[in-house]
């Protein structure tokens, strides 16, 4: 927790949380949920190497996504999961195949839901005082969505990238969630799941930033990073409460 405190030295008057995978998560992930498709097709693959080859998925498409490529279009989903086919020493598919392939894996079954911790921490740090707001890339349904989690009435502002028209790390929705609250960037803390989007945004911006990297994408060293979510409360509540 030192070093914690020691990487974050300015009061912090709001703190701003990611949502996806960082309040709100699926089940079955989608990790699980590709596992499940493919070992339907026939597809022996284990749940490890799913999710290592969804990895690097996941590296091909982040330079097209900061760019701002339309990575939701068919054609680009369908590259991508080229891509996951050949880290799985799997076959291309053919037009009819991936058609298939795509509304299977949409029509898989998948809730969300709001991690159980998140209220009571959210609680707690109002509690202190602290502002609290969600930025968030996903679209205009996401008021709604936490709304329905019973998260919408502990907020003081809701950014979501499809109202604003910009997404992480783009400056832009960071800064507009900073405005609809009237916080100076340097006195704001940004919580979220994936350095290169949550963390670099923030930073970039002016925030504090803490990295909640339970996936494992880095080792820790590019910022102050916790691995779960009750190493992220206990950050979060002693940063808070040693202002003071």
């Amino acid at each position: 927790m030192a070093v914690f405190s020691s990487l974050c030295p300015d009061t912090v008057d709001a703190i701003y949380f990611d949502v996806g995978d960082t309040l709100v998560f699926d089940t079955p992930n989608i990790d699980e949920r590709f596992h499940t498709l493919l070992s339907g097709l026939g597809f022996n693959r284990k749940l490890e190497a799913v999710t290592a080859a969804l990895r690097e998925v996941e590296t091909y498409v982040l330079p097209f996504y900061v760019a701002g490529d339309d990575v939701d279009s068919d054609s680009f989903q369908r590259i991508s999961t080229e891509v996951l086919f050949k880290n799985l020493d799997l076959s291309t598919m053919n037009d009819t195949q991936w058609a298939g392939f795509r509304s299977s894996f949409y029509n898989l079954p998948v809730e969300r839901f709001l991690h159980p911790g998140a209220i009571g921490l959210i609680q707690y740090l109002r509690s202190l005082g602290i502002k609290i707001g969600v930025i968030s890339d996903w679209d205009a349904s996401l008021p709604l969505l936490l709304d329905e989690l019973g998260l919408i009435r502990l907020l003081d502002s809701v950014t979501v990238s499809d109202i604003v028209g910009c997404r992480k790390p783009g400056r832009r929705i960071f800064e507009h969630a900073l405005n609809q609250l009237g916080i100076v960037p340097s006195r704001a803390l940004h919580v979220g799941d994936f350095f290169e989007l949550d963390t670099r945004g923030a930073v970039e911006t002016g925030m504090q930033s803490v990295l909640f990297d339970w996936r494992f994408r880095t080792d820790g060293s590019l910022a102050p990073t916790v691995r779960t979510f009750d190493e992220l409360s206990l950050a979060l509540s002693y940063r808070v409460e040693h202002e003071s």
